[in-house]
């Protein structure tokens, strides 16, 4: 059974597909969606802990890795 929760733009649904649980996170905005989309297991699970713990304050936005990853899609355009 998935709960899901929202914080912020993301709704995030908690799921154990091929190993530990970890939260899924989905969006409206398609860029942040695009981003979670390329995440591997490792990295979700990570997003899911700072989440957690970082609460309201967690905005994916302002993450290393989704500057990075940004950088590079406009970069490819």
């Amino acid at each position: 059974m998935a709960s899901a929760f929202f914080l912020g733009k993301s709704k995030l649904t908690a799921t154990q597909d091929a190993g530990p649980a970890y939260m899924l996170p989905t969006s409206d905005d398609p860029l942040i969606s695009a981003f979670y989309a390329q995440l591997n297991d490792k990295e979700k699970i990570a997003h899911a802990i700072a989440v957690t713990k970082l609460g309201t304050s967690y905005d994916v936005t302002r993450t290393h890795g989704f500057l990075k990853w940004l950088a590079k899609q406009k970069q490819a355009k």
